[in-house]
């Protein structure tokens, strides 16, 4: 018990980047600010969308720009999909919402893809539980959230860009040895892995419908979040 307290406690700095939480501060917020500015609601989805991609980029620091580049079409395309889902049948959209995450949750076979997949499938799981459920709807979600993805991603690149080639180097060389410390599932694990999830998730998406919670998504986010870390 001792122990379990000590390691809940304790804090690693070596996680935490001043200057990458400022540059996501900001250009996440940049959007709800103009849409503010010139009452466009929907700019919030932006935010949303900048969110993802700074946090999939956050995960795995040496994944390629044209990595997050392809993220930022496929994030943006399941928060469409996830809301077309909910606009389906009770009896269809838990069946459609398994196997979307169970496709997303795929990409786990690859380390550089792995968050990728795994943010994929928390915004569809997003997308299905939000209100709004409508083709248009699907639309302007994917539109704007495609939009505050892009948007992130310039802000990474500048980020990128503007550090020293020294600095660079350096993390570069500690990222690398890091990548090769990361455990790697092997393909069969991985797939099972992620059927699993998509099964657990249908069953409880299927609950919260049933119940009629207002939030059903959140089951889903739990589910995905907790069987990913019990994976690793």
């Amino acid at each position: 018990m001792s122990r379990f307290v000590k390691d809940i406690r304790r804090l690693d700095k070596s996680v935490f980047s001043l200057t990458t939480g400022f540059r996501a501060a900001a250009f996440a917020i940049a959007p709800i600010i103009m849409g503010f500015a010139i009452h466009q609601p929907a700019l919030l989805l932006a935010t949303l969308g900048a969110i993802f991609l700074t946090n999939t980029e956050r995960a795995f620091y040496t994944i390629p720009s044209r990595i997050l580049l392809v993220a930022c079409f496929i994030q943006a395309a399941s928060f469409g999909l996830g809301t077309l889902v909910a606009n389906t049948s009770h009896l269809l959209s838990p069946i459609l919402l398994g196997i979307g995450i169970f496709v997303a949750l795929t990409a786990r076979v690859s380390t550089k893809w792995a968050p990728v997949g795994t943010f994929a499938a928390i915004i569809f799981a997003v997308g299905a539980g939000l209100p709004g459920y409508s083709v248009q709807s699907a639309g302007v979600r994917t539109l704007f959230s495609l939009i505050g993805m892009l948007w992130a991603l310039l802000g990474i690149e500048i980020h990128r860009f503007v550090l020293s080639h020294r600095i660079q180097q350096q993390q570069q060389s500690e990222s690398t040895v890091s990548e090769q410390q990361l455990p790697k599932q092997p393909p069969l694990v991985a797939l099972r892995s992620a059927l699993m999830i998509g099964i657990a998730s249908a069953i409880g998406y299927t609950i919260g419908l049933v119940l009629g919670l207002p939030r059903d998504f959140w089951a889903v986010l739990t589910i995905i979040v907790a069987f990913g870390q019990a994976q690793v």
